[in-house]
């Protein structure tokens, strides 16, 4: 399994935690930039691995990428509910955001947040692993950074993330998707979610369908759960495949598509033909089986 499914991989090569941190803001938002593509955008391309970037730099950096930027500062400790709000009703609407901790020294990203449990993810960039869930006391107790000089008072201070356009970040944390991160996948998101667009593009009729008053809108994540086995038994009906691959990759990799549909909050349009989708899908999958490298 490939340990490149996102920017949350464990980290391979020495960085800082602010261009890591704004890097997994911008995957989740759906634009792609590793750190030193960020560090390059703020000017600073040495400074990746000498000093990290401040938030003056960081902010110069997320405009690049056609982000916006909101810098949210609560000099009372008291009053570190009116902090939680804010970050929370912005993870809940706009995107991520990315948290100062450790007393000035360290950057989180705060990537989502589980409603069902009352937890917010968290990536840290130094970690050796990609998530971790803090509940809300937690994190008012790592954000609050104590100072002893008058020039930098005592202060909770995040980074609040969005699109320019005004869209909504692409990708949803859900807990099978932090899972698929946690082990690594045969491909990377981008990969996925560029081929299940590409399927859906290739499958429609030439004009659009009036759907029925009383239709559901399906999501995608519903159609793959739908065909999974009839895909997977045609794949298979035609021989073992390579030797490289065992049934289990197999729907593992479908699992994978599925999974990163319903974080992608994907629909399956009226004017999709079934057949041809499947049909698709098979083939890509097939090429999979047979050893091809699922990569962009």
């Amino acid at each position: 399994m490939s340990e490149e499914f996102s920017p949350f991989a464990v980290m391979q090569e020495p960085g800082h935690c602010g261009p890591c941190s704004l890097a997994s803001c911008l995957f989740m938002l759906g634009i792609e930039a590793t750190q030193r593509d960020v560090a390059w955008a703020a000017g600073k391309p040495y400074k990746v691995f000498k000093e990290g970037l401040d938030e003056k730099e960081l902010a110069h950096a997320a405009r690049k990428y056609a982000a916006m930027t909101e810098q949210i500062l609560i000099p009372c400790r008291d009053e570190g509910h009116v902090f939680l709000r804010n970050v929370l009703g912005h993870l809940t609407g706009a995107g991520p955001a990315i948290l100062l901790v450790n007393d000035f020294e360290h950057w989180v990203a705060v990537v989502g947040y589980l409603e069902r449990k009352s937890q917010f993810v968290i990536y840290d960039p130094k970690a050796d692993k990609p998530f971790f869930r803090w509940g809300h006391a937690r994190l008012l107790r790592e954000a609050w950074c104590e100072s002893d000089d008058r020039r930098e008072p005592s202060q909770y201070f995040s980074i609040l993330i969005r699109r320019k356009d005004g869209s909504k970040p692409v990708w949803r944390i859900t807990e099978p998707w932090m899972r698929i991160h946690n082990r690594g996948s045969a491909c990377t998101a981008g990969t996925i979610a560029t081929d299940l667009e590409r399927l859906i593009s290739n499958a429609r009729y030439p004009s659009p369908r009036r759907p029925k008053s009383h239709r559901a809108t399906r999501t995608l994540a519903m159609v793959l759960r739908k065909y999974r086995n009839q895909v997977i038994h045609a794949i298979l009906t035609w021989g073992e495949g390579s030797p490289d691959r065992e049934i289990r990759d197999l729907r593992s990799l479908y699992s994978d598509y599925i999974t990163c549909a319903d974080a992608c909050s994907l629909t399956f349009p009226d004017n999709t033909d079934h057949a041809a989708f499947v049909a698709g899908l098979t083939a890509l999958l097939s090429a999979y089986w047979w050893g091809g490298e699922m990569e962009e």
